[in-house]
């Protein structure tokens, strides 16, 4: 299989509807990859777990910056929908085949949406 493509919403200015969100559930092999030109203190990653009986952890991959860090792993309950805020230098890759992309993983019963906020 083949990696999903999250393309992330943005949300123009304060007090006003963005575009529809959409979630895009994760490759159970590939996961998932996004490519990230938002403003790091104003983006969010939500998730959602479909599952009915198990949690499953969403991992963002480690990026190649001067500030990468290692895979950090979020654990998003069974029926429920988290909001992820992340610093997007830990994560983002500069270099390489995944240049301007962060990558995430998980079992396919995560669905996976990125909003910018002005």
């Amino acid at each position: 299989m083949a990696r999903a493509v999250i393309t992330p919403v943005k949300v123009e200015e304060f007090q006003k509807v963005s575009a529809d969100v959409t979630f895009v559930a994760l490759d159970g092999t590939d996961g998932a990859e996004v490519a990230w030109d938002g403003k790091d203190v104003h983006s969010a990653i939500l998730v959602q777990n479909s599952s009915e009986t198990t949690n499953y952890d969403l991992t963002i991959k480690g990026g190649n910056s001067e500030y990468g860090i290692a895979d950090s792993a979020f654990s998003i309950p069974f029926g429920k929908t988290k909001a992820i805020a992340i610093e997007s230098g830990f994560f983002k890759n500069i270099t390489g085949a995944d240049k301007g992309k962060i990558v995430l993983t998980g079992n396919a019963a995560l669905k996976v949406a990125v909003v910018y906020l002005p």
